[in-house]
């Protein structure tokens, strides 16, 4: 807290943290605001829509969502992602799955992964050239990404087994399932001019420099999102599908994509203006069914703004504890 003191009132950099006594800076006004109102209260209001897997994994994606969309170009975040991503990162595809395959000694001197590749290609799916280093020793990766959901048994029965049964080289081949929020599939660095051995060394020491066409990275674009969106913001744009993470993703998305028209059917300026609506809930399940969920029941539809509401109320009661 003395170093979040020092950056965000003293604007200085230069602080020393040895022998701090005086804990005075604690009530300065400065720091109430900018520390305790804004940094420890978004992450307290964060944390508690997000305390549950699906909670987050909504959360995560509605950002995304946001930020595709264009709803957050009025804050400049827009600019502030696409000036730090990588412009040949790839948005990999939700609703798909993923399988690791590490490969240790076969691919040497071999067709070991060209052939598993064309097995995963003719099927229809993708599948992307990688390198892991695991301790001291560095292995081969192929990252499938299917259509379908096999456990892993059968994904290495379908793709792997025949292929691997049928070489005349000894190795490992191990099969892993795996699943991604949002992630990425990041092409492969080209290096002008050519690295010197050393510093090749050095950043394959650090885990950062990867030989295979393409290897996976994990997001950073929602954390980034989050960052730069202070607290009121985050509350002004976050749509009410944040209280429903059960709901199917289609509908999610209708309810992200129409954001703006509901909150000012229903005079709301904030997430948290759900809490206490102007509206009853069955005015508002009416309106959601009649303009949205034609399909959908209306009963269906008062229990789901329900929840909105209680949830609602339970974000506002903790943000209105003393930090």
């Amino acid at each position: 807290m003395w170093g979040a003191y020092n950056i965000y009132c003293k604007n200085s950099n230069d602080f020393s943290l040895d022998n701090v006594d005086d804990d005075s800076f604690l009530d300065d006004e400065c720091f109430i605001r900018n520390f305790k109102r804004e940094y420890f209260k978004k992450y307290q209001f964060i944390d508690e829509i997000t305390t549950k897997k699906e909670n987050l994994e909504d959360y995560k994606n509605t950002l995304v969502k946001l930020y595709e969309n264009g709803s957050l170009n009025k804050y400049g975040i827009h600019k502030i992602v696409s000036e730090i991503e990588d412009e040949e990162i790839e948005q990999v595809i939700q609703d798909k799955y993923y399988y690791f395959i590490v490969i240790n000694k076969i691919h040497t001197n071999t067709d070991f992964k060209k052939r598993i590749k064309a097995e995963i290609r003719n099927s229809g799916d993708k599948v992307y050239d990688g390198s892991l280093f695991l301790g001291e020793g560095r292995f081969s990766l192929l990252v499938a990404v299917t259509k379908n959901d096999y456990n892993t048994k059968k994904f290495y029965d379908k793709f792997v087994k025949n292929i691997f049964t049928n070489i005349d080289k000894r190795g490992i081949v191990s099969v892993h399932k795996c699943m991604f929020f949002g992630e990425k599939i990041q092409k492969k660095k080209k290096f002008k001019p050519p690295l010197h051995p050393y510093f090749r060394k050095a950043i394959s020491a650090r885990d950062i420099f990867n030989t295979g066409s393409k290897t996976v990275k994990i997001s950073f674009k929602e954390r980034l999102i989050e960052t730069y969106l202070s607290m009121d913001e985050l509350l002004t744009v976050l749509p009410l599908n944040i209280f429903l993470p059960k709901l199917k993703s289609e509908k999610k998305e209708i309810l992200i994509e129409n954001n703006q028209e509901i909150k000012e059917e229903f005079n709301i300026n904030k997430l948290t203006d759900w809490s206490n609506p102007n509206h009853t809930k069955e005015e508002i399940a009416e309106f959601l069914v009649s303009n949205y969920f034609l399909d959908d029941s209306l009963d269906k539809w008062k229990e789901n703004v329900e929840k909105i509401i209680n949830e609602a109320k339970e974000v506002s009661k903790a943000l209105n504890k003393t930090a």
